[in-house]
C-alpha cells in the first residue's frame, strides 16, 4: 500500500525536477496492467486523489515557465489548456483507477494510434490483444490501421457509453480529447476554472463540480 511518507517522495521529487531541469512539464502516471509486483497498483482512487492535490500547485510555474514569450492573450489560453486537460486527465484517472468507468468521449484507441511490440505484431492499445502482425501489411502502418482485423477490434471496444474498455491510459486520452469538441471547447475550460477558484473568483468548488457533472451528462 502506498503510504503518506511516499506521496511526499513524489511531490519532492516534482519540486525538485521543476527547480533544478528546464522540463516543459512532469505528468505522473498510474500504473496499469498486468505489473511484475501487484503491490504497484495499490493506489486507490482516495490515494490518488490526495497525491494530485499535492501535485496541482506544481502546474502554475509550468504553464508560466511554458508560455513566458508568448503575448498575453496567447498566454492565457496555453495556461488555460496547459492546466485544464492535465486535471482533466488526472480527474479521468482518479475515476477509473478502481475499476472501468465511461470517458465523457470516445477512446480513439485503433482509430487515430497504434501500439507495435517488438516482434512486429500491433493492436490498437497495449492494454488489449495483438490483432494482426505488420509482416502481413509490408510495414505499412495506414494499411494495418485500415485493415479488417482493425475494423472488428475497433467494433469490439465500442464507443461512447457502448464501450466495455475504459483504462487510465493518459496518451490515449491525450489522444481522444483531440477529437472531442466538447471536451476541448467545454470540459477543459471548466477543469481550468476549477483550478484558479482558490484565487477567490467565479464559481465556489462544489458549484463547479456539479456544473462539470451536468455538462457531463449533456454532452456524453
Amino acid at each position: 500500500m502506498v503510504t503518506p511518507d511516499a506521496y511526499g517522495e513524489m511531490h519532492d521529487l516534482g519540486v525538485l525536477l521543476l527547480d533544478k531541469f528546464s522540463l516543459a512539464t512532469h505528468f505522473f502516471e498510474t500504473v496499469r496492467g498486468d505489473p511484475r509486483d501487484p503491490a504497484t497498483k495499490g493506489l486507490g482512487r482516495q490515494d490518488l486523489e490526495l497525491l494530485h492535490d499535492r501535485l496541482y500547485p506544481l502546474l502554475d510555474p509550468y504553464a508560466e515557465r511554458l508560455f513566458a514569450k508568448f503575448p498575453a492573450p496567447a498566454r492565457f489560453l496555453g495556461k488555460m489548456y496547459f492546466i485544464g486537460v492535465i486535471r482533466f486527465l488526472y480527474g479521468l484517472q482518479e475515476s477509473n483507477v478502481d475499476g472501468p468507468s465511461p470517458w465523457p468521449m470516445d477512446c480513439s484507441a485503433g482509430k487515430t494510434t497504434i501500439v507495435v511490440d517488438h516482434n512486429g505484431s500491433f493492436r490498437s492499445c497495449e492494454m488489449r490483444e495483438p490483432v494482426g502482425r505488420l509482416q502481413e501489411f509490408d510495414f505499412d502502418l495506414g494499411a494495418a490501421l485500415n485493415s479488417e482485423a482493425m475494423k472488428k477490434e475497433i467494433e469490439a471496444i465500442g464507443g461512447g457509453r457502448r464501450a466495455n474498455c475504459w483504462c487510465t491510459h493518459g496518451c490515449w486520452m491525450l489522444s481522444s480529447m483531440q477529437f472531442s469538441p466538447s471536451t476541448l471547447l467545454l470540459r477543459i475550460p471548466m477543469h481550468y476554472l476549477a483550478h484558479i477558484w482558490k484565487n477567490g473568483r467565479g464559481l465556489s468548488p462544489g458549484q463547479l463540480e456539479a456544473a462539470a457533472v451536468q455538462l457531463d451528462q449533456r454532452t456524453t
